[in-house]
């Protein structure tokens, strides 16, 4: 937990910092930066927590992946990298009265990093259940058809 919570800290110490200098202090940054500090502080967090929780992904390259993401796309969607986090901003700014800020979003560009995301998890699925080699034929995902062996008793036919 305390490894987590100083994991958290790093990114939000790095990331929310230097949005916070840009807004408070009126620093120019362009976007790239802001997308690069945000970066560090995701591969910080992660050699910070990694050890002791577990997590075990390469940090640089994800680091290095959030700052091109953001860099790249940042000004067009707001830094739109998780539906989760990205629904509610717009929701509530549709209904506080933004207008098309929140839905559609300029250029109607919203749904993309809604719907992008289930779209790539359905065909990353199906990739996996139907080529890996692991399985051996006992395909178990969304595009595959359970065999009779594997359906439960009470579905079976007789």
């Amino acid at each position: 937990m305390v490894a987590e919570f100083a994991g958290d800290f790093s990114l939000l110490f790095f990331g929310a910092g230097s949005v916070a200098a840009l807004i408070l202090l009126g620093n120019y940054t362009s976007f790239w930066e802001l997308s690069l500090m945000w970066g560090i502080g995701l591969t910080i967090g992660i050699y910070v927590a990694g050890g002791i929780s577990g997590a075990h992904i390469a940090p640089i390259m994800i680091g290095l992946i959030v700052a091109v993401i953001g860099g790249t796309f940042g000004n067009l969607t707001g830094f739109a990298l998780n539906p989760a986090r990205d629904l509610g901003p717009k929701l509530f700014e549709a209904i506080a009265g933004w207008g098309h800020l929140g839905i559609p979003g300029p250029g109607g560009y919203m749904w993309v990093p809604i719907v992008g995301p289930f779209i790539g998890g359905f065909i990353g699925s199906c990739s996996t259940t139907t080529s890996s080699p692991v399985r051996s034929g006992a395909s178990t995902g969304p595009c595959s058809r359970p065999s009779v062996a594997s359906r439960p008793t009470w579905l079976a036919s007789p």
